[in-house]
């Protein structure tokens, strides 16, 4: 006889692991199969639950079964109070992918505060004002780094360039994680909690697409709390958002290519003459970020109208989505036919060559152990020999 086993569970708890996921009853019970009038019971006293329903829940949630055991809801928010995203102000309309890499980048946090408190000692003192210049603000921040232009020249390629750049925003203390988002979620910022300040890009994006992302969301961690809540107070929040996004874009544009060098460029002053098409992807190869970068340097100087640049932003969106069409419908050719996972890969894409590498260290000097270290990168123990091949490598082939 199959036995009908029973747990206790409290109710806020499966209350806390919907919302945390951002799913509504209804949804939960349709994808569940389980009856909506139980869950609304099953969240509203302390009851037992039959297991097979907390495994359907879990898997929805996802949540270990051991999660239902605590005895009451976590205290963290879901979604943190400063989540900062590049598309996105509005917290109840957070997809799941993005909430689940929320949930992953602060676990990442708790485990840089517990054992990496002192690698990852933030090395940048600094309050940007939402007053400032962006332009100008940009291009003092990159002061911080120490980045020369002939620097950012030399890069072959934007694997070099992306590559570069994490490790230059590393060294001061801020991790950079890319893990799987929703298509139209460039990124995020987080910096509560007393926890340590971190970067998440989207791991989909084109590289170079990502460097624009993590510079943009470097200048999030640095803008004044209280200045963003004073404009949210006085303007809304859908408008300040877009006043704050605004700023970011253009503080990442002259991070990335400050003016003075940019004018400097033959490059340029032939398109300011000629307004030749070709010449922006020959700056954007010469500068080692995307064509959308320099138009929008173009569009801030004045070399380019309003028009034209969304012209071209709009010509730019469609050329990359035929690519990625082009690359499904290459997917679809062999039926069948899949692109097998590759775990150590996108373990260090999702924790960062240095955190992996730091970790990995701590496990030899005994401050972590096994286990400690499986349950940060969330992975089973067969692929931890991958993950150690991997990272012997040159770090920017994780890029």
């Amino acid at each position: 006889m199959k036995r009908n086993i029973k747990i206790k569970v409290e109710h806020n708890v499966l209350s806390w692991a919907r919302e945390a996921m951002g799913f509504n009853l209804a949804e939960a019970s349709k994808q569940t199969k389980l009856n909506i009038d139980d869950l609304k019971k099953w969240e509203s006293e302390t009851t037992e639950i039959p297991l097979s329903s907390i495994k359907k829940l879990g898997k929805l949630y996802k949540r270990q079964i051991s999660f239902f055991f605590l005895p009451s809801a976590p205290l963290e928010k879901p979604v943190p109070a400063d989540f900062r995203t590049l598309d996105s102000a509005k917290y109840d309309e957070i997809p799941q992918k993005v909430r689940i890499a929320i949930r992953r980048a602060q676990a990442n946090r708790k485990t840089i505060k517990d054992f990496f408190s002192q690698e990852y000692e933030l090395k940048l003192n600094k309050k940007i004002s939402l007053t400032e210049n962006p332009t100008n603000t940009g291009e003092v921040f990159r002061n911080f780094f120490n980045v020369t232009i002939e620097q950012q020249i030399l890069l072959k390629d934007e694997k070099d360039s992306l590559a570069f750049w994490i490790q230059k925003i590393e060294e001061k203390g801020i991790p950079i994680f890319q893990m799987e988002l929703e298509e139209n979620f460039r990124g995020f910022c987080l910096r509560e909690n007393n926890l340590p300040p971190i970067i998440v890009a989207n791991v989909k994006d084109a590289r170079a697409a990502k460097v624009f992302t993590i510079v943009h969301e470097l200048s999030h961690l640095f803008i004044n709390q209280s200045e963003i809540d004073n404009l949210v107070q006085s303007n809304g929040e859908e408008k300040a958002h877009i006043i704050i996004e605004a700023f970011a874009n253009e503080f990442a544009g002259s991070f990335l290519i400050p003016n003075k060098y940019l004018q400097n460029e033959e490059l340029f002053k032939k398109f300011v003459e000629t307004k030749e098409d070709a010449l922006l992807s020959k700056l954007s190869k010469r500068f080692s970020v995307s064509e959308s970068v320099i138009a929008r340097r173009m569009y801030a100087l004045g070399v380019m109208t309003k028009s034209e640049y969304e012209a071209k932003e709009k010509e730019l969106k469609a050329k990359y989505q035929q690519i990625k069409l082009a690359q499904k419908a290459k997917l679809k050719e062999k039926p069948g036919s899949f692109v097998p996972r590759n775990v150590p890969r996108e373990t260090i894409q999702k924790i960062g060559y240095s955190l992996g590498s730091k970790a990995f260290q701590a496990v030899s000097e005994g401050r972590m152990t096994t286990f400690d270290l499986i349950q940060f990168l969330d992975i089973k123990i067969q692929h931890i020999d991958g993950i150690q091949t991997l990272m012997r490598d040159d770090y920017k082939s994780l890029a």
